[in-house]
């Protein structure tokens, strides 16, 4: 039975990263008991087959990837398994790795969705609105959707007034 949750285990972290916690889930699941279980994934963690604040950092380009906001890849990471101090490790590591302050960079991806988003489907007031309500789904803040939608604004009452 040993050697059939280690197999077991494997064949799961095969496909992609996992977390502790799916993992844990996965083999449950499987109905292999708590001390099998816990034997196993400490094996996995000591030989980095699972490492959560390395899969947070993935997590984290992946969601920067789709535009999403810090706040909601936080989140995410946190529904996925990964516990505070391991998200709080992998946004260390992830802007030490890129040497970019994390924080500031939220901005900077939501005024880059945003012009994307507008090149798309034209600036109007509607099309505004409906970028404030994608900045939210993405996860971003009032304060940086409202600066966005200024931003667009401004530029919608420049181009009338040139026209």
């Amino acid at each position: 039975m040993a050697k059939d949750i280690r197999d077991q285990a494997y064949r799961y972290l095969a496909s992609r990263p996992r977390t502790e916690k799916e993992v844990r889930k996965r083999l449950a699941e499987r109905e292999f008991g708590a001390e099998e279980i816990d034997e196993v994934v400490a094996e996995l963690k000591q030989g980095r087959y699972i490492d959560d604040p390395a899969y947070g950092v993935s997590y984290l380009i992946y969601a920067f990837g789709k535009g999403r906001a810090l706040s909601r890849a936080k989140y995410e990471m946190k529904e996925r398994g990964l516990s505070a101090e391991d998200i709080q490790q992998a946004i260390f590591d992830y802007e030490d790795e890129f040497d970019v302050d994390i924080e500031a960079e939220d901005e900077k991806r939501a005024y880059e969705m945003s012009e994307k988003f507008i090149n798309a489907k034209g600036l109007g007031e509607k099309q505004i609105a409906a970028l404030g309500r994608r900045l939210q789904g993405l996860g971003y803040g009032t304060g940086i959707i409202f600066r966005m939608m200024d931003r667009f604004r401004s530029r919608m009452d420049e181009e009338e007034y040139y026209e």
